[in-house]
């Protein structure tokens, strides 16, 4: 009896290497894996090096270095990978003080027999592992950091609603930080949202093809800035955030993580590319399902390649963001340069 009982359905085939990833950032990222393909390399390496391009970048205040810490001031990074070869996926969530969280993800898928790591265990493995403490807080970020703050004191301070004020009455802790109620910050963080105050989106995501036709993808925030410490959204969450297999491709997601949790959006994008749907109807398809069963959903969008290497991607509209779009980056290897799109924003 043949050990791989997948075999024929998960082996690759040769194919045109391919790359896309989201949001302003994606084509720095797109640019950097396509490199990575070029060389011969797998489509794992690709993800993680194009996703270490945008967690060193301090102009992303929502990934890695320079990310906006949460509401105690520090910065909890989440991540996952995953070889649509195999199955194996590795993620950590939040993870302090390291400098790239998705290479701690693929030390997990690696390493170890687990696929998700946390908190401080994910801390302890990425010292085991060889990754040296890193301070992703910049000037610039603790900066954004406590202007939000401010703002936030001040939409208190005006509100009429007394549950919004009294939840502000909070000891802040010297210059970084504060202590209160988890359920007064947490709905305090529901105003920020509503407010327009919070990006409650910008992750970045990629996803990979490589020449012997094997798939992975990969995604990483520091989540939604000023959340509840410990708080974990969908980048980390294998099938929420991040999905990939040979049988039908691969996808990653973004936007509130909460919603798209509930709606396990990478995998229900590569159910519907495994069952024949191109990646840009299967993005389209899978974020009008999220439409139509929320009440007045938040932003959520996902971008993929089915098992043709084609991409694909769709959004929904970002209520409290007047002419919102969510730009992507897609490039394979005989291209010389990226393209870079604005994906259909989906209504109901």
């Amino acid at each position: 009896m043949s050990q791989d009982p997948l075999g024929h359905l998960l082996r690759g085939a040769t194919m045109r290497a391919a790359i896309i990833s989201d949001w302003w950032y994606g084509e720095e990222a797109v640019v950097k894996g396509i490199e990575t393909l070029r060389r011969g390399a797998t489509a794992l390496d690709a993800v993680e090096e194009a996703i270490k391009v945008v967690e060193d970048d301090p102009r992303v205040d929502s990934v890695g270095t320079g990310a906006i810490p949460n509401a105690e001031g520090e910065i909890e990074l989440d991540a996952s990978i995953m070889d649509g070869a195999t199955l194996r996926a590795g993620a950590v969530a939040a993870l302090k003080r390291v400098r790239y969280p998705i290479s701690v993800a693929r030390k997990v898928m690696e390493l170890t027999p687990h696929v998700f790591i946390v908190g401080e265990g994910a801390v302890k493995f990425a010292r085991a592992v060889g990754f040296e403490d890193y301070e992703p807080r910049t000037m610039e970020s603790l900066g954004r950091y406590r202007v939000l703050r401010r703002k936030l004191e001040d939409i208190a301070s005006r509100s009429s609603d007394p549950k919004v004020v009294e939840s502000w009455k909070m000891d802040f802790d010297r210059d970084l930080g504060f202590e209160m109620d988890s359920i007064k910050l947490s709905s305090c963080l529901q105003l920020m949202v509503e407010k327009g105050l919070v990006k409650h989106h910008e992750t970045v995501g990629v996803v990979a093809v490589d020449r012997c036709g094997n798939f992975a993808a990969g995604t990483s925030t520091s989540g939604l800035a000023m959340k509840l410490p410990g708080r974990v959204g969908d980048s980390p969450i294998i099938g929420s955030g991040t999905y990939a297999d040979n049988r039908s491709g691969g996808a990653s997601a973004t936007g509130v993580g909460e919603v798209i949790m509930r709606h396990c959006l990478a995998k229900e994008v590569c159910n519907l590319m495994e069952s024949g749907a191109s990646a840009q109807i299967a993005c389209e398809r899978a974020v009008r399902r999220i439409l139509l069963s929320e009440r007045n959903p938040y932003q959520v969008a996902v971008i993929s390649l089915d098992r043709h290497g084609e991409p694909g991607a769709a959004s929904t509209a970002d209520r409290v963001q007047a002419g919102f779009t969510f730009p992507y980056a897609f490039m394979h290897e005989e291209m010389t340069k990226p393209l870079v799109e604005n994906a259909p924003i989906i209504s109901q």
